[in-house]
């Protein structure tokens, strides 16, 4: 019944306020009908009261994406966005042109090393979600080193009071997808690893991430966090693993 309640999720266009006092055609954001990977373009888009629009049914979005059966575009999987006559997929690169776009680039001191950032988090996203369908996966990333050595990376990127000093960037928003997503779908989950524990050792991480989620446009977003969307939702613990863990 979930499932079929996020099949029927409506088209919805964010940011009409702005929309009325601009010229600007709204951004067409193809995603489910949560913030999971598409956190960044949410939140951005919120934060800068830019216009957008919402596609969140399924088929719309399959008939977007490579893997979904699509023959006909070069975009392989939601997060898919259309700007004008450019359609672009993966996060990072979304993010980047959306913040460059919307005013969120200019604390960023290079463009070339926000890449790399940005793929650093990927990296971390991604070997938290793959271990997180194995409980003896996971007891060796968070206890064998390769979770601590992952994010004291991070940490060092950071300089602090957002991830870039004094402005908020894109990297936060990239920054604050990548948590809420794992912290939602693994560790909420999960239930037995004290996140704020397993991260205090990275006070500068901790406190960019609380600068973007005490922002009113973070917490206005009605696109809450959930592990109950069935085939839709973002890659979960397995009750399985949760009993071996």
């Amino acid at each position: 019944a979930v499932v079929g309640m996020s099949l029927l999720a409506v088209v919805a266009v964010r940011g009409a306020r702005h929309a009325l006092v601009t010229e600007q055609q709204p951004i067409k954001v193809w995603y489910w009908p949560y913030v999971g990977r598409a956190g960044c373009i949410f939140h951005m888009l919120d934060e800068a009261q830019y216009p957008y629009e919402h596609v969140s049914r399924v088929f719309p979005i399959a008939g977007r994406a490579s893997a979904l059966g699509s023959g006909y575009y070069d975009t392989f999987a939601p997060p898919i966005i259309q700007d004008g006559d450019l359609v672009l997929s993966q996060s990072t690169a979304i993010c980047m042109y959306l913040g460059e776009k919307v005013g969120f680039a200019d604390g960023v001191p290079n463009r070339y090393k926000a890449i790399q950032h940005m793929n650093d988090l990927l990296d971390f996203f991604e070997n938290v979600v793959q271990s997180g369908g194995d409980a003896a996966a996971l007891h060796r990333l968070i206890d064998g080193g390769r979770f601590a050595a992952l994010l004291s990376n991070i940490e060092r990127q950071v300089v602090g009071p957002h991830y870039y000093g004094e402005k908020m960037t894109y990297l936060d928003f990239y920054l604050v997808t990548v948590f809420d997503f794992i912290i939602s779908g693994i560790f909420d989950r999960l239930g037995k690893v004290d996140f704020a524990e397993l991260t205090a050792p990275y006070p500068k991480v901790r406190a960019a991430l609380e600068h973007v989620r005490a922002l009113p446009s973070y917490k206005a977003n009605t696109l809450v966090e959930s592990i109950d969307h069935g085939i839709l939702s973002p890659r979960t613990v397995p009750d399985d693993v949760i009993a071996d863990y």
